[in-house]
């Protein structure tokens, strides 16, 4: 057997480039390519590797995506990725205008004001843009790409908080409407419509957390300083639009004005004061009342976060990181060698995708119907491809998936050899691995959903082939021994399977012979 790392694949596979089978003709070619690329599944998308565990799932993507939505734009492509920091530099000029604004309102200054609108403009094409642009839907597990289902999810409240949000600025270029004084006042205020975003904005910044590899923690500290100043300024902005619209036409000096409503903003968000000495204006009742509530909620949730933060340590995140840390400890005190360490991180790495969870608590907690449950979810796709299968009762096939066990290879690593004696046959639940001759010569691949080692459940019979795992994989084992307990009580139906192991053993030995 040649050693792995050493080995070019020769086989002719699949073209790995999936545009390139999509793309093979016309004018401009290779541009067209890049930017179909840029717009489909990428593996270097932080998010991908939650929901696309292997190259063969992001394969199949890319095939659906082309074939049946040719014009979106998949959620975890690079063009996505980098428009959503776009977005996210966007909605944060957006956020830190919105107190300048008010403010110059104030001296009724068109300065800020064109600035902003030219701000709302280019957002414009981030809302033309979520209409092709898919996500991902939680509870049916799926990236949803369907034109008509995106623009009916946009369209049920983000577009219109969008567009509304903006509608100051479209009414500045047009020029055409003038509104009344007190009226543009409260159609400007619309503006601050946008701090409903602030989820979204939240978003990318985690992505780009994920992207840089930066520390969750470290993040967590700035996510709440950025959420206390935005919302800070934004609370100034509200202050400024009702002491604009209480004192429009007084010929108090703008300057002081200015700074008066930013000291009496800061004085009711610190609960220090209600900001004013002499409240003699309904509307500045309630200002002040909204001012010290809002301040007070804006308090304990900075306290709360900084409670999250503390008590992260107990956290699945946490454990991630404290057991990573203890797995360095391990490796250091057994001296073991860096090719050695390097494996081992990777196989943490695939196992938890740095959420950590104790797979043997849960499987204890939960009864062994839901187990079994689970366990056909994942596996009855494989199951029903392989023809031992497809004559056993429901019940007997129950049987079988409850003995299913699931390991873990990383590339290198050998699954089966040929000339030993198998004992068990496994499922490809994610991954790619090699199949080869006794004499070392590479056969196919075989990757997610793709099974091998069947005959090994009937007969106890020598390996006819060498399996290795290409990339880290997942793999699902049944072996021969739970596998005859579960059809014991039906010897008709293992009669009939001796009859197919028999026949299908001949046929590998044969194509194994023409392939040396």
């Amino acid at each position: 057997m040649p050693k792995f790392e050493d080995h070019e694949c020769l086989l002719v596979r699949q073209e790995e480039d999936v545009v390139k089978q999509f793309i093979d003709t016309g004018v401009f070619i290779s541009c067209r390519r890049r930017f179909r690329s840029w717009c489909m599944i990428s593996r270097s998308h932080p998010e991908t590797s939650r929901y696309f565990k292997s190259n063969a799932a992001c394969r199949n993507e890319e095939i659906r995506h082309l074939i049946h939505n040719y014009h979106m734009v998949h959620p975890f492509s690079m063009l996505n990725l980098y428009w959503d920091f776009y977005v996210f530099i966007l909605f944060l000029i957006q956020f830190m205008m919105l107190p300048v604004d008010a403010s110059y309102a104030i001296i009724n200054s068109d300065d800020a004001t064109v600035f902003k609108c030219v701000v709302d403009i280019c957002q414009l094409a981030d809302i033309i843009k979520l209409f092709f642009t898919g996500y991902y839907h939680q509870e049916r597990s799926k990236v949803i790409l369907d034109c008509s289902s995106i623009s009916k999810r946009y369209l049920m409240f983000f577009f219109w908080l969008d567009i509304i949000s903006c509608v100051n600025s479209y009414i500045f270029f047009i020029r055409a409407i003038e509104l009344p004084r007190h009226v543009d006042i409260w159609v400007g205020a619309l503006n601050r419509l946008k701090i409903l975003r602030l989820g979204r904005w939240l978003t990318i910044l985690e992505i780009f957390r994920q992207y840089m590899g930066y520390s969750s923690y470290l993040f967590k500290g700035i996510r709440v300083v950025l959420i206390f100043i935005v919302l800070s300024l934004w609370a100034f902005s509200i202050n400024f639009i009702v002491e604009n619209f209480l004192q429009q036409g007084s010929n108090i000096d703008v300057e002081r004005k200015i700074f008066e409503c930013f000291y009496d903003a800061t004085l009711m968000l610190l609960l220090v004061s209600y900001g004013k000495r002499n409240i003699t204006d309904a509307l500045e009742y309630a200002n002040a009342i909204m001012f010290l509530c809002f301040g007070f909620a804006l308090q304990l949730f900075v306290y709360a976060q900084i409670l999250q933060v503390w008590t992260k340590y107990a956290s699945a995140e946490n454990k991630h990181h404290s057991l990573h840390k203890q797995f360095k400890e391990y490796m250091k005190y057994k001296e073991l060698p860096v090719t050695l360490r390097e494996r081992i991180f990777s196989y943490f790495q695939f196992k938890f995708h740095k959420q950590f969870f104790k797979e043997s608590d849960i499987n204890n907690m939960v009864s062994p119907l839901l187990k079994q449950e689970i366990l056909l979810h994942v596996t009855r796709n494989h199951i029903e491809r392989v023809d031992f299968f497809r004559h056993l009762p429901e019940n007997i096939l129950m049987k079988v998936v409850a003995q299913l066990k699931s390991e873990i290879f990383l590339p290198g690593d050998v699954i089966i050899s040929a000339g030993t004696i198998g004992n068990s046959m496994f499922f490809i639940y994610h991954g790619t691995v090699a199949v080869y001759t006794p004499s070392g010569k590479e056969v196919c691949h075989l990757e997610d959903g793709a099974h091998f080692g069947e005959i090994a459940l009937i007969l106890s019979e020598s390996r006819v082939a060498t399996v290795i795992a290409v990339t880290a994989s997942e793999l699902f084992m049944l072996r021969r021994s739970d596998f005859l307990a579960a059809i014991e009580p039906f010897p008709e139906f293992r009669d009939q399977l001796v009859a197919i192991a028999t026949e299908r053993l001949h046929k590998t030995i044969l194509q194994s012979e023409q392939h040396d």
